[in-house]
């Protein structure tokens, strides 16, 4: 279904105040984003509308919402609650409106929890479920069957924390995934034990013994601390169930999220050893996993996507040959007298590598410069997206070349940098050996300004002859970015998508963003965001939005 032709944001009557936060498509109009800050807030929804993003603050709520049933068909729903209480700020009347026919639900809270127990129940057809914490306490067992049935249509389903969590809280969550046929990719909660401790008694100044979690449960030694019997109860309850069904083929995960699950995992390879091989023999991806136990694994390297924890001269890298992502933090933790660090940073130039993602924090001393160093000059044919955060203090310098690290990587296509500490001249030189870059990101570089995007006046500047590049993310503090700059971008003859985010706004880069309607080569963007904190008013980024013609989707905050 189309419109007869481009939507303005002159089409949407908006009672957002002075802001509007909207993200639209021209041609089918599938989605809309709104930010509600006053309890009137409200945006009437076009007919065709099928995908709604809201987000809900200080005492704005969306009782109201029902009211388009007769006009709207959503499928897609992702809401974000701030500091709300267990009050009736989802209305039921929505929840049983629109329920039945959403296909996606993604939910970001730290309250409200019955809420989000409702809108489970009420929505039966669900696939992608993202959750950012859930509580299954004081839940009926009538309720409980309702929403173990609606997991059965779960293809993903993503928890980050399952709170006051006790041990027939998380049987059930297990007894949900493991009976699924439909879960394809997991990632498993970060789990907050509810556990009773008895009373001291202050006479004999010792706790007493502590009981056992359960019949299904693992033993507890006596006066055992509490982080012990969070793993105890962890590898008991929640990995062994899921090797089990793993390897009898009636659990068929595609890739199952650690980062939560290994709890002091390094303490009981045994444990992993099984679940990494069930996964193997199932062609599972296992993510986020601690990187302390890749050594004790004979075929984690053909099924790991990522690592965490690195630490650099205590892995042996022999198991590694095949790895082709790899996560990793430099600078922490590092024994300054071991030469070990180096040495793995030279074998880590492995054919197969594709993907690495690099944290480095702040280096003053030679080994962990000389590691970074030893990483990103390393030439790494194979390696086409890289993932580079520094975290360096006002003293500390980028330890490389932007010219060495460009052609280390001939082959890059996707480039993210975070916190760039070097000057405008040595990112320009980063790209000259970048010929194939397509998707870069760009964050938090305090160092850079107009110099940094644009050449000489004789001169083409390096950034423009980025001629593959579709994908650019600008998120910058106002330190001189200009209108210069925003014309290199739209200069790109390949890009497709621009998101641009200030940081701290000054007439500055505000003159140069509502100079955008008098710049040319704007015809090949498709996909614009812009993020604004304040300074600029809605009508002069209506007039940049306005310039362009091909566009299919945009976002302005």
């Amino acid at each position: 279904m189309q419109n007869s032709g481009p939507l303005r944001f002159a089409d949407l009557p908006c009672l957002v105040g002075e802001r509007i936060c909207t993200f639209l498509e021209h041609g089918d109009l599938l989605s809309l984003r709104l930010v509600c800050r006053q309890t009137k807030a409200w945006v009437e929804a076009p007919r065709i509308l099928s995908s709604l993003c809201v987000d809900i603050r200080r005492s704005a709520h969306l009782d109201r919402l029902h009211r388009t049933k007769r006009s709207v068909n959503f499928t897609n729903f992702k809401i974000r609650m701030e500091k709300l209480a267990s009050q009736s700020y989802i209305s039921t009347d929505f929840a049983s409106t629109f329920g039945p026919r959403m296909k996606v639900l993604k939910i970001s809270s730290t309250s409200a929890c019955s809420r989000k127990i409702d809108l489970l129940m009420k929505c039966p057809g669900l696939e992608f479920v993202q959750i950012s914490d859930l509580s299954l306490k004081n839940i009926s067992p009538k309720d409980l069957a309702v929403l173990g049935q609606n997991f059965q249509s779960y293809r993903t389903f993503i928890l980050d924390e399952l709170t006051s969590a006790r041990e027939s809280d998380v049987a059930v969550l297990i007894s949900w995934i493991t009976s699924s046929q439909n879960l394809k990719h997991l990632r498993l909660p970060q789990i907050q034990f509810e556990i009773g401790y008895p009373k001291i008694d202050p006479a004999k100044k010792k706790p007493p013994p502590i009981f056992n979690l359960g019949d299904n449960g693992v033993a507890v030694r006596e006066r055992a601390p509490l982080n012990d019997i969070a793993k105890d109860f962890c590898h008991a309850n929640v990995l062994s169930p899921l090797i089990h069904y793993m390897k009898a083929g009636t659990l068929r995960l595609k890739t199952v999220d650690c980062v939560n699950l290994c709890m002091d995992i390094n303490n009981d390879p045994v444990i992993f050893q099984e679940l990494e091989s069930a996964c193997f023999h199932k062609k599972v991806k296992l993510t986020n996993v601690p990187f302390g136990l890749l050594d004790c694994s004979s075929h984690i390297s053909k099924t790991i996507a990522s690592c965490r924890g690195l630490q650099l001269g205590k892995v042996d890298v022999r198991n590694l040959t095949a790895m082709k992502e790899l996560t990793c933090s430099v600078g922490f933790g590092i024994s300054n007298s071991s030469p070990s660090t180096i040495n793995f940073a030279k074998e880590l130039d492995f054919p197969s590598l594709e993907s690495l993602d690099l944290n480095i924090f702040t280096m003053q001393d030679d080994i962990p410069r000389q590691t970074v160093q030893t990483l990103l000059t390393t030439r790494r044919i194979s390696l086409t997206k890289l993932c580079v955060a520094w975290n360096l203090n006002s003293s500390s310098v980028c330890p490389i070349s932007g010219l060495q690290m460009g052609q280390s990587f001939p082959n890059l296509v996707i480039l993210h940098l975070t916190e760039w500490g070097g000057d405008c001249a040595e990112f320009q030189n980063l790209f000259l050996g970048l010929q194939q870059l397509q998707e870069l990101s760009i964050k938090d570089c305090k160092t850079l300004s107009d110099d940094a995007f644009c050449g000489d006046l004789n001169d083409i500047s390096p950034f423009r002859k980025l001629t593959k590049l579709r994908n650019l993310r600008i998120r910058c503090y106002d330190n001189g970015i200009t209108g210069r700059s925003l014309q290199e971008a739209f200069s790109l003859i390949a890009l497709r998508s621009l998101s641009i985010s200030f940081v701290g706004l000054s007439s500055i880069s505000i003159r140069g963003l509502c100079s955008l309607d008098r710049l040319p080569f704007k015809s090949s963007i498709q996909y614009l965001s812009i993020q604004l904190k304040s300074g600029i008013s809605y009508n002069q980024v209506k007039n940049v939005v306005d310039q362009f013609g091909n566009l299919k989707k945009y976002r302005i905050d």
